[in-house]
């Protein structure tokens, strides 16, 4: 069985922790994984020591569309976001691009947000953390999802998605050069990813509450700087 990059993405590539993978197993695509038990699969050329995925990234050429349309590949696909967010600390305060569906003019925000629970659907729930900008920028985000990642608390309307911390930047870097006012700011990606691997593993409590507070610091300056493009 061969890995399929496009296939992993869908299911995997917007969680913010995967940034890294995202960026390496780009180039991995089309090459022999490796079963690991129950566990599901591995690539074979970079090891089990790499990110362990579901089986269904093997199985299907998993797609928004084949989401949208099949019914058994769409409850495994939650299934492993439910599986994917079950580790996630609610302390976890990352970009999130909010979708107001009951909005006449489809208005998208974005801003800083952290699980907070699960309702009685199954659902997640998240806080939001900072204050929110209202953008069209991040419309390609949510178009681009078949599913979103949960819910603002106490309000269903708002439609939460995750992105990563590059795929902003991407998003930024891509505008035409009049709608951008001064430099863009950065987030340095061996600090975030620092952050997410401490995250899941923490052995020393001051240096991720340094990590994170660093993390955050320059992900609201990136909101902040988008907040004044009025776009």
């Amino acid at each position: 069985m061969r890995f399929s990059f496009t296939s992993w993405d869908c299911v995997y590539g917007h969680l913010p922790f995967y940034r890294a993978e995202h960026e390496k197993f780009q180039m991995y695509d089309g090459m022999d994984v490796e079963k690991l038990g129950n566990a599901g699969y591995y690539i074979a050329k970079v090891g089990s020591r790499s990110q362990v995925f579901d089986g269904l990234i093997v199985e299907e050429n998993v797609t928004p569309a084949l989401l949208r349309t099949n019914k058994s590949v769409y409850l495994r696909y939650m299934l492993i976001q439910r599986k994917e967010l079950m580790f996630v600390p609610y302390s976890f305060s990352t970009p999130i691009v909010i979708y107001d569906r009951n909005s006449v003019n489809q208005d998208f925000y974005l801003t800083m947000g952290s699980l907070s629970g699960i309702d009685e659907q199954g659902a997640a729930k998240f806080a939001i953390q900072y204050k929110a900008v209202k953008t069209d920028s991040v419309m390609s985000i949510v178009d681009s999802r078949a599913v979103c990642d949960g819910f603002i608390e106490g309000n269903s309307n708002l439609m939460v998605y995750y992105t990563r911390v590059d795929r902003l930047e991407e998003l930024l870097h891509a505008l035409p050069p009049m709608l951008k006012k001064g430099e863009v700011p950065a987030i340095d990606h061996a600090i975030a990813d620092q952050y997410y691997m401490e995250m899941f593993g923490c052995q020393d409590e001051q240096m991720l509450r340094r990590l994170a507070a660093t993390y955050e610091a320059q992900c609201e300056k990136l909101i902040d700087y988008i907040g004044t493009m009025g776009w």
